[in-house]
């Protein structure tokens, strides 16, 4: 099981002229401007009513469509604001939260704002070709979603391909040349903008200035900074852990160690642009050095960009045991729910690239081991979800994302002890098979019961969508394991939509396999 990743920065440019009082549109601007008000209306329903969000983003997207068809030329802000938007779209529904079945207005064919990757992957470089050919500057927002839309392509597992590694390869050279790009412009960026701060606030002394300037022109450029647009240290943040996820997706997809040098070679240059931005970034302009006029990287910030790179140090070894004494013994890992989780992916991922599974393994104890430790960093990060739950309960909002959270890890523990029953030739796996199975299943009714509490009077839509998600996985795990995996039982416990919905997920694990879940099937 993995830690949310944060949803990309994926600002919208609005439109340039003042909106028009023509109530139906006509021509290409009105269009534009319909659709940035509908995505708007999307925008504040989003945190109420995900459904009717949706069917203004729907709206909204014909309208982008009806604007660069009747446009003389492919605007660059229309295509941007196009794409941006199926991208927003697509990370509301890639962790199956949402039940696309459930919003009829979506399922409209070529036309519908739902679509997949690779389409979304064809938009964003369609949107940088036309401000290339426009002759104008390629937007660093549109830059960083781009490279993000790769990384998504690299880190899809709910695609209905395997790539090759020569994909992956193709895929990561374009990304990291994005990337490259970007980090450089923003660094440059920033300290030009840090020499200009320093020349208000010293009066120019910082670079040989007479300090002439009057107090009140200086509050005026002052101002001028704070209102406009600029680039920030969080920003370059954003981008650097965004290009650490791009490094992790690659190695994601090693398949034996003998490729392992050649990804680290693949990897280098970006892996220490990002190094040394992040140095800059934590000895500059961050709580440790903070700049009194910038927005500084918080605790937070570093220790997401310090757990960042440790998975890349695990996922370049051969040794899973080295794997699992990274994440013990690093002295400069933070002591948060996100290190154990990861921690507890890595140790997967090994597992997963020696083809090392419950129903294909050579050392029974060596498994034993690997599936006690996922257990011990996960039972970890149970324990501080559930400190950070009693703090949050005291604030009105963002409990429910941490419920789901401790709902999926409970899951997750539930999977690994289903799979410790499993193990044979190993005295302690055979010896407590029948507890294992039953400590499974009182985890995922401890998971459901999780899910299925309150996320508190102020809970966004997408939070409790999140818990209702964790409810179904856990239950249907739970029938699974109490034999009651027929349609008619599946269907009165929880509905047709939902039990379809995990059914390919839970298919994948393999472990469930004891329960016929292989041989379950709608029929013609």
């Amino acid at each position: 099981m993995s830690s949310k990743r944060k949803l990309p920065r994926i600002p919208r440019l609005k439109p340039q002229s003042t909106p028009t009082t023509t109530t139906t549109p006509i021509t290409a601007q009105d269009y534009l401007e319909q659709a940035t008000t509908n995505e708007e209306s999307g925008d504040r329903w989003l945190g109420s009513d995900i459904p009717k969000a949706l069917r203004f983003y729907q709206k909204a997207h014909v309208a982008y469509l009806t604007s660069l068809h009747l446009g003389t030329s492919p605007d660059p802000e229309t295509v941007y604001n196009s794409a941006r938007l199926m991208f927003h779209v697509w990370n509301l529904f890639k962790d199956g939260n949402i039940i696309m079945d459930e919003i009829p207005e979506l399922n409209v064919g070529s036309d519908s704002v739902v679509v997949g990757l690779d389409e979304i992957v064809r938009v964003h470089e369609s949107a940088v070709n036309v401000s290339v050919n426009t002759g104008g500057k390629v937007d660093g927002d549109l830059l960083y979603n781009l490279a993000v839309v790769y990384t998504e392509l690299l880190d899809d597992d709910g695609g209905d391909r395997d790539m090759e590694m020569d994909e992956v390869v193709g895929v990561y050279m374009k990304a990291s040349k994005v990337f490259e790009e970007l980090i450089g412009r923003q660094c440059g960026d920033l300290e030009r903008f840090v020499g200009e701060l320093n020349e208000i606030d010293g009066g120019g002394s910082s670079s040989g200035g007479n300090g002439n300037g009057s107090p009140g022109e200086s509050k005026q450029e002052e101002e001028e900074y704070e209102s406009g647009e600029v680039i920030q240290p969080v920003d370059i943040y954003d981008t650097v852990l965004a290009g650490y996820k791009l490094i992790q997706s690659v190695y994601e997809h090693i398949q034996s160690d003998s490729q392992i040098d050649y990804i680290n070679q693949l990897t280098a240059e970006l892996l220490q642009l990002c190094d040394n931005t992040t140095s800059t970034l934590i000895d500059n302009f961050s709580i440790k050095s903070p700049h009194p006029m910038l927005e500084n990287l918080s605790q937070d910030h570093i220790n997401e960009l310090i757990i960042a790179k440790t998975l890349i140090i695990g996922l370049t070894y051969t040794d899973i045991f080295q794997v699992i004494d990274l994440w013990k013994q690093n002295p400069t890992l933070p002591d948060i729910p996100e290190r154990y989780m990861i921690a507890s992916d890595n140790i997967q991922t090994i597992l997963d690239r020696h083809d090392i599974s419950i129903s294909n393994y050579s050392n029974s104890e060596m498994v034993w081991k690997c599936l006690s430790e996922q257990t011990n960093f996960l039972k970890s990060a149970q324990e501080l979800l559930n400190q950070q739950i009693t703090t949050k309960r005291k604030s009105p909002t963002g409990l429910g994302t941490l419920i789901a959270q401790l709902s999926g890890v409970i899951i997750a523990r539930a999977d690994i002890d289903l799979q410790r029953s499993q193990i044979t030739g190993y005295e302690p796996a055979e010896k407590n098979k029948e507890v294992l199975v039953n400590n499974c299943r009182n985890l995922l009714k401890s998971a459901m019961n999780i899910a299925n509490s309150n996320g508190g009077l102020r809970e966004l839509a997408m939070e409790k969508l999140q818990r209702e998600k964790k409810k179904s996985e856990s239950v249907f795990r739970l029938c699974l394991i109490e034999n009651k995996s027929s349609i008619e039982e599946l269907d009165k416990i929880l509905t047709r939509k939902r039990w379809i919905n995990e059914v390919n997920g839970i298919k994948r694990l393999g472990y469930y396999d004891v329960s016929g879940i292989q041989t379950l099937s709608l029929g013609s």
